[in-house]
């Protein structure tokens, strides 16, 4: 079965979605097209490509998913942003002051990356999302312990060290073109086409302009192209109204219909034209030995011809004898 490959290209800019799900984030987007892809019964198959991308940096380290810190059980919001740790301890000490009106002291380490809270009260870091970024481990509450230390009677140490590496890879989604893909955080079968690293600062621009290997894909008809981004805990990222451009590449394989009339070439008419030939000679000398035979008793005279040499596979000779030329 010989089979061929239809190609389309599909270009994509956020800012002409046609439904932005979750508004000015642009990352739950919906493009409205008719036809990119129609169930017929010579496709044997389709499959998708991500050919290159074009995202901005201008998502923020601190941002909606984790610029809550519970202190005593009271929330207290991080101001969104991109920080460093100089400028995070700033923040941190100004909303605590605001918060519960007392002074806290903050240190990092330079050689661990560790951060030292010290308080002149005790205090609670209840389980929230910023704790990670902090150094403390997900779900569990820190309680202050006494630390007879000038900076403060009571203090909290972080087990680990301050990360604010931020996002590290965008997670490209979509249903309707849906692979074959797991990812860890579901554990299963999922929706991932793509995963893309981010190799730029914060408001830099990431570029991918390696393509990947075909996926095949699950649907059969494609009017609408949905694509949902996540960060690497499927978080949708808030790209703050900066908009990103995709392309994707759709190969359609299909079955070559057989031709009713194929095209030959110049071999095949000589030897059909050859095969005529012969067919025609044999034919003229199977009729002139009949006639031969027929007119065997009548008195030819003269112009009785030599058959000695006659061969009538030769065509001058079986017309030169039959009395044609």
């Amino acid at each position: 079965m010989e089979t061929y490959t239809d190609t389309k290209i599909i270009s994509l800019n956020s800012l002409y979605a046609n439904n932005k799900k979750n508004t000015s984030y642009l990352s739950d987007l919906e493009f409205y097209f008719k036809n990119i892809l129609k169930d017929e019964p010579n496709i044997v198959r389709s499959t998708i490509q991500l050919i290159n991308a074009q995202f901005p940096v201008s998502y923020y380290t601190i941002n909606y998913t984790n610029n809550i810190f519970i202190v005593n059980s009271i929330p207290i919001t991080i101001t969104k942003g991109n920080y460093n740790s100089s400028n995070l301890i700033t923040e941190l000490k100004n909303q605590l002051l605001t918060v519960f009106g007392l002074t806290f002291n903050i240190i990092i380490s330079r050689i661990t990356g560790i951060m030292t809270f010290y308080s002149t009260s005790s205090f609670t870091f209840n389980s929230s999302n910023l704790l990670q970024i902090l150094g403390f481990e997900k779900g569990i509450n820190y309680t202050s312990t006494l630390a007879f230390n000038p900076l403060g009677n009571y203090s909290i140490i972080a087990p680990f060290p301050l990360n604010l590496l931020g996002i590290k890879k965008i997670k490209l989604f979509s249903n309707i073109l849906a692979t074959n893909s797991f990812d860890s955080f579901g554990s299963g079968n999922n929706s991932l086409i793509q995963t893309i690293t981010v190799n730029a600062p914060p408001f830099g621009m990431i570029i991918y302009s390696q393509p990947t290997e075909a996926l095949i894909l699950k649907s059969k008809i494609i009017d609408t192209l949905d694509l949902q981004i996540y960060d690497e805990d499927n978080n949708f990222i808030n790209f703050n109204n900066c908009n990103f451009t995709i392309t994707l590449q759709l190969n359609v394989i299909r079955t070559r219909p057989a031709l009713s009339n194929p095209i030959k070439t110049i071999t095949d008419v000589l030897e059909q034209e050859l095969i005529k030939i012969d067919t025609d000679i044999q034919t003229l000398a199977n009729q002139g030995t009949q006639q031969t035979q027929d007119n065997s008793t009548q008195d030819l005279g003269n112009s009785i011809p030599n058959y000695d040499n006659f061969d009538p596979t030769n065509t001058l000779d079986f017309l030169q004898y039959s009395g044609q030329i």
